[in-house]
């Protein structure tokens, strides 16, 4: 008798179980929590660890749901010790290193933590391995999903480039900086708008071996401002030393380029040929050519701009002498334009194809 009635009970059971009307798997519960950072990376500037991370949006429309707090969860590992990413280090190792608050944080911007715990995470775990993880918090405190970054072994720095200057040149702007202690070191250079951040990644290619960067970017008329740091290591994450003092350069263009060389006239037929050499420098944008007939006055060839380096002139005169001289502009606004060449001459003679 007592085994038919528990058989009983077990049987309503599986009725109340599966007689709510409802079919099919079982679905997850929907997230409540903030969507989670997006684009994390890491790097070492300096002494510091830097984390940077784009702020998600807003899971729904609710001001409480608006993300306020982003925590960074650091797990540091000595020398010896096995990897950070063993999926539960987190739980078990991980420490706040590292927090911004906003009222809200703005969806979508770039925004960075920074471990400067003890004076910077490179001088208290130089050669340890370090893991970082990002996670925000909506306005009731819900966490989103803890989104990690690469591992990384900071190195200590050495002392960053000092005495960085920036003019202005025919080619671009050119960048100097000295090294402290002297030595062989690269470098990246970085450069931000008058009023906006520094990128992520240095306006060049491959890291400087050198003390100086020509900038032949940059645009007449901007404003730019650049720091310069050591690179410290190889590979990634990017590990940097400290950065430069910034240097702010309003890049007006007011170098004319050097005057034309090699100009040589020729007869053409009834024409006059002209001829030079072109000039080197990447900001020419064309050439004016200039002429006077005999005790004239100087006057321009009328055309707005010249792009080749060779000009036909058919408006010429047979028993005319003829001096011509070119001059070449650059992509300023307003252009600068170099001295005149030196004079090539051209005395027109009867067109021995009969024509006067």
């Amino acid at each position: 008798m007592n085994r038919v009635v528990a058989l009983v009970i077990v049987s309503s059971a599986a009725v109340l179980a599966t007689g709510c009307g409802k079919k099919g798997s079982p679905v997850a519960p929907v997230p409540r929590g903030p969507r989670p950072p997006e684009t994390v990376a890491v790097r070492q500037v300096g002494p510091d660890v830097v984390v940077r991370f784009t702020v998600p949006e807003s899971r729904g429309d609710r001001p409480s749901q608006e993300p306020r707090v982003a925590e960074l969860v650091r797990v540091a590992l000595p020398p010896g010790q096995p990897s950070t990413a063993d999926p539960d280090a987190f739980r078990r190792r991980g420490e706040l290193a590292g927090l911004l608050e906003g009222d809200p944080l703005a969806a979508g911007v770039r925004a960075e933590l920074r471990d400067d715990t003890a004076g910077g995470a490179a001088g208290r775990y130089e050669g340890w391995s370090l893991r970082y993880g990002v996670r925000v918090r909506d306005r009731k405190g819900r966490a989103s999903t803890l989104v990690a970054t690469d591992e990384i072994v900071p190195l200590s720095p050495r002392p960053g480039p000092t005495g960085v200057s920036a003019v202005v040149a025919s080619d671009g702007v050119r960048l100097i900086w000295s090294a402290p202690d002297g030595g062989e070191r690269l470098y990246n250079v970085y450069r931000a708008t008058d009023d906006g951040p520094f990128p992520e990644t240095p306006i060049h290619g491959a890291p400087l071996a050198s003390t100086e960067f020509v900038d032949t970017d940059a645009r007449s008329g901007e404003t730019y401002r650049y720091v310069v740091r050591e690179l410290l290591g190889d590979g990634a994450p990017v590990r940097e030393g400290p950065t430069s003092p910034e240097v702010r350069v309003e890049a007006l263009d007011r170098q004319a380029p050097s005057r034309p060389v090699g100009v040589i006239g020729v007869q053409e037929a009834a024409a006059a040929r002209l001829f030079w050499d072109p000039n080197s420098e990447r900001d020419v944008a064309g050439y004016r050519v200039y002429r006077r007939v005999g005790d004239e006055p100087w006057s321009p060839v009328p055309l707005a701009e010249i792009r080749e380096t060779l000009f036909l002139d058919v408006d010429v005169r047979v028993g005319q002498r003829i001096a011509y001289r070119v001059a070449a502009f650059d992509r300023a606004e307003p252009p600068n334009e170099s001295e005149p060449s030196e004079e090539a001459i051209v005395v027109v003679a009867p067109d021995p194809g009969g024509r006067p």
